[in-house]
C-alpha cells in the first residue's frame, strides 16, 4: 500500500497484552498512512493487505527537548475505538513507540464499518514502528 501526496507511512505492530477478561496475546501489523499539519494529524488506518481499517484524526505536540514529538491517534476498529499514545521520534529514521487501549465503539448513525478483525473492548498494549 502506498500513501499519497505528502503522507507519512508507518508501518506500526500493535502488540496486546492479556487481562483478566481476555486471556490472549495478539500481535497484528497495521499501515498508517498520515498527514501532520501544525499539531493535527490526519489519514488512514489499513491492514498490510491493503484493506482500509479507518480513517484517523489525532494531534501532534512538540517536546521541549529537541528529537522527538508526542502523537495522539483515534480510529474505529469494530467492535471498539482505539487510541495510541505516544512518541515519535525524529532523528535518522523515524519511529514510534507508544501504547494503545480499546473501549466500547460509540455508534453513530448509519452503517457501522465491517472489518474481519478488530481488537476486543478493554485491550491495552503497546505500538512501535517505522517509517516505511
Amino acid at each position: 500500500m502506498a500513501c499519497i501526496g505528502a503522507q507519512l507511512q508507518w508501518t506500526i505492530t500493535l502488540e496486546s497484552f492479556p487481562t483478566r477478561h481476555n486471556f490472549r496475546c495478539t500481535k497484528q501489523d497495521l499501515v498508517f498512512c498520515l498527514e501532520m499539519s501544525g499539531v493535527t494529524v490526519s489519514g488512514t488506518v489499513s491492514d498490510t493487505g491493503g484493506t482500509k481499517i479507518a480513517d484517523v484524526s489525532g494531534t501532534l505536540a512538540s517536546s521541549a527537548r529537541a528529537g522527538f514529538d508526542f502523537v495522539r491517534i483515534e480510529f474505529r476498529w469494530p467492535p471498539a475505538d482505539v487510541i495510541m499514545i505516544g512518541m515519535m521520534f525524529t532523528q535518522g529514521r523515524p519511529t514510534f513507540h507508544g501504547r494503545y487501549v480499546t473501549m466500547p465503539a460509540v455508534e453513530l448513525a448509519g452503517d457501522p464499518l465491517t472489518v474481519p478483525v478488530g481488537p476486543d473492548t478493554g485491550d491495552t498494549g503497546t505500538g512501535t514502528g517505522q517509517t516505511t
